[in-house]
């Protein structure tokens, strides 16, 4: 039996798992318990026989618009927390990279934030060709986390692509994330359905044991982390402690533009 959760909607089609975030309210903004129950329902899928999994946003409007900001005063209000987030949120993601069957990112629409790291987990990622990229961290004082994002963004788009996006928060289109590397493919709307459901079935009707060496060979090259990023890692924890980042969440809350002052 398929499990129900708050925050995901779960169908089951033949050999193919379809993962919806449906959260319109907040144009599938992902919550701390979002997260959670994404985890919860990719471990529950890699031991069910499903040969490919799907994960998308519900309506039109956005695959994952970022972090539901509105918790973090509450729930990633200083670094002790951040990491407890952190955990969360990386749990959900490790899970996904982890899971022999392969998982396909349908993006339809906004795919800001935590949203690209969402799709990064994901093997294929196929996107609307009105789909938006854009890593806001820059503009809230916080930082991208290190293995599950910056890691995965570098190794995928390469160094100076990713600095441009990390550093400037820039939004870029669907086919300027496909020229980069981002996306596997750009489909039009009325196509991504279709385009995306004849894409799962011919991974389903593939070799499962070949998908998962495969799978699992791209992940180990992908998973290598250089040694001595302690300073890194620093630096990130330094940017919850920071006041810049309560003035961004603030800012962001009032609806007004952030003062940064480098403290």
């Amino acid at each position: 039996m398929v499990p129900k959760f708050e925050h995901l909607c779960l169908d089951r089609d033949g050999a193919v798992l379809w993962v919806t975030i449906d959260r319109p309210d907040c144009r599938n903004a992902l919550s701390l318990q979002t997260w959670a129950e994404l985890h919860d329902a990719v471990r529950w899928a890699s031991r069910e026989e499903f040969r490919v999994l799907v994960i998308t946003g519900s309506g039109r409007e956005a695959f994952v618009s970022g972090a539901d900001i509105r918790e973090f005063p509450v729930a990633r209000a200083n670094p002790q927390q951040a990491v407890e987030y952190d955990r969360v949120s990386h749990a959900a993601l490790l899970a996904i990279t982890e899971i022999e069957q392969p998982v396909i990112a349908r993006i339809n629409g906004l795919c800001f934030g935590g949203g690209v790291a969402l799709a990064l987990a994901c093997d294929i990622r196929l996107a609307t060709a009105d789909a938006r990229f854009c890593i806001p961290a820059v503009r809230l004082g916080l930082s991208y986390p290190l293995a599950t994002g910056i890691v995965p963004l570098v190794r995928t788009m390469g160094p100076s692509a990713a600095a441009d996006l990390l550093l400037s928060g820039r939004v870029v289109g669907a086919e300027e994330a496909l020229a980069l590397g981002l996306l596997s493919r750009v489909v039009p709307m009325a196509e991504l359905d279709r385009e995306t459901r004849a894409y799962a079935e011919r991974l389903a009707a593939a070799a499962p044991l070949t998908l998962a060496a495969h799978k699992a060979a791209i992940r180990a090259l992908m998973a290598e982390v250089p040694l001595g990023l302690e300073v890194v890692e620093e630096k990130i924890r330094r940017c919850f402690a920071s006041e810049d980042y309560r003035e961004g969440v603030e800012a962001f809350l009032g609806k007004r533009k952030p003062q940064f002052r480098g403290r």
